[in-house]
């Protein structure tokens, strides 16, 4: 990842070529935003998986977080299966557009240690 603000640049390291980009921002305290955008021609590759994954670590670990939420449109099954996958439970629907589209919120919780 090369860091440039909120909007990060996803680089493959082996040919180093953009192949998209994420969203990592803190949306109020200990609430972070997660999201990756990848260029079709690498779908279905393990990118944005990997791309999450290492968001959510460093979220947990070094940025205190206690939730980190994804925004999906309703009709991007795949990142649904993507965010369903790394523990991420549906919070919440939210009508965009004049109810023409659906916005869903994902929420991932830190598990507390006891």
């Amino acid at each position: 990842l090369r860091l440039s603000g909120m909007v990060h640049t996803i680089i493959l390291a082996s040919e180093d070529r953009y192949i998209g980009r994420c969203i990592f921002k803190l949306r109020e305290s200990k609430t972070w935003e997660i999201g990756a955008f990848i260029d079709p021609a690498y779908w279905r590759k393990g990118y944005a998986t990997e791309v999450c994954c290492r968001l959510i670590e460093f979220a947990f670990n070094d940025g205190d977080a206690k939730t980190i939420q994804a925004r999906i449109d309703s009709k991007n099954e795949p990142s649904i299966e993507l965010f369903k996958s790394l523990g991420f439970r549906k919070d919440c629907e939210i009508l965009q557009d004049g109810g023409e589209d659906t916005e869903l919120w994902y929420v991932l919780d830190r598990v507390q240690e006891k």
